[in-house]
């Protein structure tokens, strides 16, 4: 009997090949019943040794439906803001500063801070910093100004 006659049969496969997903440094393989994990963790200083470029988030993880991005920050940012979610900053090395309009946040490695969603803020590196993001999927960098400063989106590293 062919294959279509067998829609549970059929929407089971469909659904297994959908929840299938590759995410870098974690292997999730749904299977009926059970999910299997590839063990490997995520070596931030590897990852940021892929890339040079400054203010040009790259995923690294998802949660849910939340990136973990890293960056690399240098110079000055644009004012912005993100309406619709929080955004948290985690320096992982060098010193940033988050600057808003009534006064400033600065970050050294190992501290973070989570700009409320609707405050205009623009952050700024003197020298190279390297920061993890945490926000939710599809999340422009340039929040509601764009322009060319925007980062090009679902980057994987």
């Amino acid at each position: 009997m062919p294959f279509f006659c067998f829609p549970k049969l059929k929407f089971l496969l469909f659904k297994q090949q959908a929840d299938r997903r590759r995410i870098e440094g974690v292997k999730l393989v749904r299977e009926v019943g059970r999910i299997k994990v590839d063990f490997k963790p995520i070596n931030l200083q590897e990852k940021l040794g892929k890339f040079t470029d400054h203010w040009s988030p790259k995923i690294i993880a998802q949660i849910n439906d939340y990136h973990l991005r890293i960056v690399k920050l240098q110079g000055d940012f644009i004012w912005h803001m993100h309406d619709d979610t929080d955004e948290m900053f985690l320096a992982i090395d060098g010193e940033m500063e988050i600057v808003f309009r009534d006064g400033k946040v600065v970050l050294k490695p190992g501290e973070l801070f989570v700009v409320p969603k609707g405050v205009e803020h623009k952050p700024f590196a003197k020298n190279e910093c390297n920061v993890l993001l945490f926000e939710p999927a599809g999340t422009i960098n340039t929040g509601d100004v764009g322009g060319e400063m925007t980062a090009e989106e679902d980057i994987w590293i």
